[in-house]
């Protein structure tokens, strides 16, 4: 890949300006609702009409945050306000004819059309003549794709797989929702290239989309890429392709391929979006994927971006400051659906316990989706379903995603499209490289039991001997805000992060899985902190490891420790910089080598929870998948009406029990080398 092409080169250009953005917004949380629409705001980009003559396939950050200006105008547009916002702002980048079409029965106020079939998208087309270096002119014909609106078009986002027959779904290339609503987009574009009279050899086209629209972008730009196959003369090169907030899009193997090195996608770390449908199932999306800093995985970055890109986003019209919390909670949802469908076909076809039914994972999708894309008396419909079915196997799928997106609440802030220009800006205004944004400069400590956790940042560089075997027993009060000559900067409490610290000079990311007895810290490899663990019961052993993880959360290299053993009300301090170097510096490196090599994550063991008798004759088991080996695997067996657990046992094989292991309905296993399965046993 070669390097972004550099600010000083950007800023030096003498045609480039600052264009008028106007936006609404569909978040009630962060604009309030008048008779007209969200109140209407408006903001600058940046935009340089030589960008169109520079290499399509080297990552222009500029252009990078001008695509997300330009896509913040799609939301809000309805008969109500004029389609005010994405008109006007088209008019102010100096597009031409412009073709909104699309938007007229697909809105808040008329969506006749998403009611007839959900899988379509509003989107806009502009043109204008530029001229480049030499002085040719050329046509930049603009397709801006609009995210998901207040509507049924949810429904679409969760049409994974739904027109596949008998079980064929390796013959599956895009989520289809994604590729149904591209390829209508993809007619109309060729359309408006006739209409208008304009010379495919020499138009180039700049592509953009945020959120849903994000994902549609993407296979467009695939579309583009290959338009010469199809008697189109349009180049890769003559193709600027930008998606914001992109979900996962293909099975393509050679997505990340150099024919698609002119589709570069933005997204942040902490937001869940991106992560769906599962990286697991084989998802990837096509070009080259850029993270923004995230305090789980750009620390240094994050650290010098976070305070401007508050105060830009509250400029934008937030309510609030985004408060820290890293990557776990996008992590643990997006997990949790994979040990509830290891594949697409699984998403089908495996049906788990759901209320007093069965249901395949894609009905709790489809439910979920739902409540997103209904209001009023529907919404309230909707979520009553989603609850019945979540009453079983699913409930912690949704669990997860109520107390880590919606309770803290990271999804309407970190998937926002405000939020997303605030940070572009924050990262421009620095001048930061976000190409290497993937190479996480923090390890994630984990550690299994029933703890509590204080991190201290040392003000005093050079700890005092007391840490010099890298840990120690202590007894006594609790550690004081400023302890061992540092600062309590983060803390988990009865599994329970301390809210007053997330937002704290220094502090790190923090994440507590009550369920699992897990509790997760990402310290960054250059800080000097300090890690104390307070038993609050008797841990005969803490098993711990130490990861580098991909700012999507897949692990790339994994180190197993121990922590030793504690007591109830005992104490160990244990040194950062110990805890971080367990991971050696030269696996990371192999580790970082091998995915930009592949372009794929490292294979996950599974330890897998089968019922006896089989489903639907008995109860439900669900297991744990996505695993590395000296991770904590979480087995769970669920009771359907007349059928009790009896307990688990280990499978003699074939799926039938064998020596009883445990009669606890929640069962952990500390996950070995090899793939296991157990036998959750039903009377």
């Amino acid at each position: 890949m070669q390097p972004a092409i550099p600010y000083d080169q950007l800023l030096a250009s003498p045609t480039l300006r600052r264009v008028e953005v106007s936006y609404g917004t569909d978040d009630p949380k962060i604009e309030h609702e008048t008779k007209e629409g969200y109140i209407p705001a408006s903001c600058t980009a940046p935009f340089d009409p030589a960008w169109f003559s520079l290499p399509a396939d080297r990552y222009n950050p500029l252009l990078a945050t001008s695509s997300m200006g330009l896509a913040s105008a799609t939301y809000g547009n309805r008969q109500a306000n004029g389609f005010s916002y994405i008109l006007d702002t088209m008019a102010a980048y100096g597009f031409k004819d412009v073709d909104i079409s699309s938007y007229l029965h697909r809105n808040r106020d008329d969506h006749a059309d998403i009611d007839h079939d959900v899988n379509l998208v509003a989107y806009a087309f502009g043109h204008q003549a530029l001229a480049g270096p030499d002085g040719e002119g050329f046509e930049l014909v603009a397709c801006v794709v609009r995210g998901t609106s207040p509507t049924l078009e949810w429904l679409s986002n969760a049409d994974v797989a739904d027109s596949v027959e008998g079980g064929d779904y390796a013959s599956l290339r895009w989520h289809e929702g994604f590729r149904a609503s591209e390829l209508e987009c993809l007619g109309n574009l060729e359309r408006y290239l006739r209409d208008h009279g304009l010379d495919t050899a020499t138009t180039r086209i700049w592509n953009c989309g945020h959120s849903r629209g994000g994902p549609i972008s993407n296979i467009l730009g695939m579309d583009l890429d290959t338009w010469g196959d199809r008697g189109f003369s349009v180049t890769p090169d003559h193709v600027y392709t930008y998606t914001l907030a992109c979900s996962l899009t293909t099975f393509d193997e050679d997505a990340h391929g150099p024919r698609y090195g002119n589709i570069w996608n933005i997204n942040h770390p902490e937001d869940f979006i991106g992560r769906i449908p599962a990286a697991h199932w084989g998802f990837r999306r096509y070009g080259t994927d850029v993270f923004l800093p995230s305090i789980a995985t750009s620390y240094r970055a994050f650290q010098r971006t976070k305070a401007d890109a508050d105060r830009r986003f509250l400029a934008l019209g937030g309510a609030r400051a985004y408060t820290v919390h890293g990557i776990a909670g996008p992590d643990s949802f997006v997990h949790e659906a994979v040990c509830c469908a290891a594949t697409v076909a699984e998403m089908y076809a495996l049906p788990h316990a759901a209320g007093c039914h069965w249901h395949p994972f894609s009905d709790f999708f489809q439910a979920f989706c739902r409540v997103a894309g209904t209001a009023g008396l529907e919404r309230v419909k909707a979520a009553a379903s989603l609850a019945r079915l979540a009453a079983g196997a699913y409930w912690h799928a949704l669990s997860y995603f109520v107390e880590d997106q919606f309770l803290k609440p990271l999804s309407p802030i970190t998937h926002n499209e405000q939020h997303y220009l605030a940070r572009l800006e924050a990262v421009d205004a620095l001048g930061e490289d976000v190409l290497d944004g993937w190479r996480a400069d923090t390890r994630r400590i984990t550690f299994y039991g029933t703890l509590d956790v204080d991190v201290v940042c040392l003000d005093d560089p050079h700890p005092t001997d007391t840490f010099n075997d890298g840990a120690v027993s202590l007894e006594g009060a609790a550690l004081q805000p400023r302890a061992e000559g540092g600062r309590v900067v983060s803390r988990i409490v009865g599994d329970k992060v301390d809210p007053d610290l997330l937002d704290t000079p220094d502090s790190v990311a923090v994440y507590a899985d009550h369920r699992a007895d897990r509790l997760c810290l990402w310290l960054p490899v250059d800080g000097r902190y300090l890690v104390r663990l307070t038993a609050r019961e008797d841990n005969a052993a803490i098993d711990a490891t130490c990861a580098v993880c991909h700012p999507e959360g897949a692990v790339l290299a994994q180190e197993v420790f121990s922590a030793g053993s504690l007591a109830a009300g005992h104490s160990l301090v244990l040194d950062g910089a110990d805890l971080v170097g367990r991971l050696p510096q030269g696996r990371v490196e192999e580790a970082w080598a091998s995915f930009a090599e592949r372009g794929d994550f490292p294979p996950t063991l599974a330890v897998d929870a089968v019922p006896y008798p089989p489903r639907p004759d008995g109860g439900d088991a669900v297991g744990d998948r996505g695993l590395m080996a000296g991770d904590h695997a979480l087995l769970r067996a669920y009771e359907v009406a007349g059928h009790r657990f009896r307990g688990w046992h280990e499978d003699a094989g074939d799926g039938t029990p064998g020596r009883l292991v445990s009669r606890d309905r929640v069962m952990t296993v500390k996950v070995g080398e090899e793939d296991a399965r157990y036998v959750a046993v039903f009377d």
